[in-house]
């Protein structure tokens, strides 16, 4: 399969990001963030053969377990839910819409064994019954974890219950191998070019960093730098095709995922830390509602281990997640581009959409690369445009 959209160049990719040499400028934090590229590993600056071909076969993929070369280097926090259940099994999420089966073939077809699976059940007050399903299919392989929980919410507010989310997330956390060196925390709607581990770790033993961050394949980008932490995502058909649709890790508020950051389990254990506490050391900035961002917990963790803890950081000069649903997503399932309006807490909407079912009232943006994309009329308010 040959894939022709979307590709990256590498000098492309550093001036987009800011990057002069090997070191990046960001006037939040005026520090400079060590670049790492290794020369061997190219083909991961665009989604490579072998990533492709996990991708389209993921649903027959299944690696069983292998004597793994050392000790866990990246301990894995899968955060699932109902809507990831594949259709095979009553899902609403078939094999290229992005189901939990995707993304564990991600992990069964990484180049290093070193890694271990924390799966947490993050649904609040529903059944979700393929969990069970997983546990009795995975429950004897050593490289999986199973969390669940009895959580409620006292309310159905935004905040509230990503708030009870980071909870859960916590609790995960703590049940990585006490062994292993990093975590990532991501969900399990997302997929892992086959040379994450690796990359992982051997930037850990090279560098020595507490926090690995790398670029990923986004439908968020940036026209130019925020001026309000509320500020939304800047998403139009014409950032795909005027910007390249991998994002650099700036490893900063609302410009990085947690899915594309490698945290010191060591480190993270020692300094304490929690993602639902951070409210109380290092209070939130206000979304555009007014209420403290917690849904942006990931970001703002960031800055607080670096402006605050001081925590030694590096960013890799790869794209190594697809963070789903982005442009690659729907071009891989043959499918267009559709992007909402900005006009409430769910922001921008971003699909995966078969063409012949996109709204007759959507604009469409046309096609680059065999990608249409679409926008509903309204897509940016006026006051972000």
């Amino acid at each position: 399969m040959l894939l022709t959209w979307p590709g990256i160049r590498n000098t492309k990719y550093k001036e987009e990001a800011g990057y002069s040499g090997r070191y990046a400028w960001h006037h939040s934090y005026r520090a400079m963030v060590n670049v790492t590229h290794y020369d061997s590993y190219p083909q991961v600056q665009r989604p490579n053969s072998r990533a492709i071909a996990v991708t389209v076969n993921s649903s027959k993929l299944y690696a069983p377990p292998t004597t793994a070369t050392g000790p866990v280097d990246v301990c894995i926090v899968g955060r699932t839910y109902a809507p990831q259940t594949p259709t095979s099994e009553g899902g609403p999420a078939t094999n290229l819409d992005r189901s939990i089966t995707q993304f564990l073939s991600s992990l069964f077809g990484q180049t290093s064994p070193n890694w271990h699976v924390v799966l947490v059940n993050t649904d609040i007050g529903r059944p979700y019954p393929y969990f069970g399903k997983l546990k009795y299919k995975y429950g004897r392989d050593p490289r999986f974890t199973f969390v669940d929980h009895d959580m409620k919410l006292d309310t159905n507010q935004y905040e509230q219950k990503h708030l009870r989310i980071y909870e859960i997330t916590d609790k995960a956390i703590e049940l990585c191998p006490p062994e292993a060196k990093y975590f990532i925390a991501t969900n399990c709607d997302n997929f892992y070019m086959p040379e994450t581990v690796e990359l992982v770790a051997k930037t850990a033993n090279e560098e020595q960093v507490d926090l690995i961050g790398f670029g990923f394949f986004s439908r968020y980008a940036f026209h130019r730098p925020r001026v309000m932490p509320s500020e939304p995502d800047q998403m139009s058909c014409s950032t795909l095709w005027n910007h390249t649709a991998c994002v650099p890790n700036h490893l900063i508020y609302q410009q990085c995922d947690l899915g594309s950051l490698a945290f010191s389990l060591k480190k993270w254990r020692q300094s304490k830390i929690q993602f639902s506490k951070l409210q109380d050391v290092y209070p939130f900035p206000l979304n555009s509602w007014g209420n403290p961002d917690l849904a942006a917990a990931d970001g703002w963790m960031t800055t607080y281990l670096i402006e605050k803890l001081k925590w030694r950081i590096t960013s890799l000069d790869f794209c190594l997640l697809d963070h789903y649903p982005s442009p690659w997503s729907c071009f891989l399932a043959g499918k267009a581009v559709y992007i909402h309006a900005y006009t409430s807490q769910e922001r921008e909407r971003f699909e995966c959409v078969d063409p012949k079912k996109i709204p007759k009232q959507a604009i469409s943006q046309g096609v680059y690369r065999g990608l249409m994309c679409a926008e509903s009329p309204d897509v940016l308010l006026p006051r972000y445009q």
